[in-house]
């Protein structure tokens, strides 16, 4: 892959985050390292902590997620 279509991909995986993330919350509870190395797998796009963990929150602000914090 390209680093053209590498960027592309990254671009779009992070644009569509929240979507993303919605989707793959509907099928599976899950916490936010094991979205993390889903969305890696998926895509092959590693987001960090920093990017996915405020979508949380603000998709929780929201009301259209719940966060069971431990």
């Amino acid at each position: 892959m390209s680093s053209l279509e590498a960027d592309v991909k990254d671009h779009l995986v992070k644009t569509f985050l929240d979507i993303i993330v919605l989707s793959m919350l509907k099928k599976n509870s899950s916490h936010g390292y094991a979205l993390i190395a889903d969305i890696h797998k998926r895509f092959d796009v590693l987001l960090s902590p920093g990017t996915l963990y405020p979508l949380l929150y603000s998709l929780e602000k929201k009301e259209l997620i719940g966060i069971n914090k431990v």
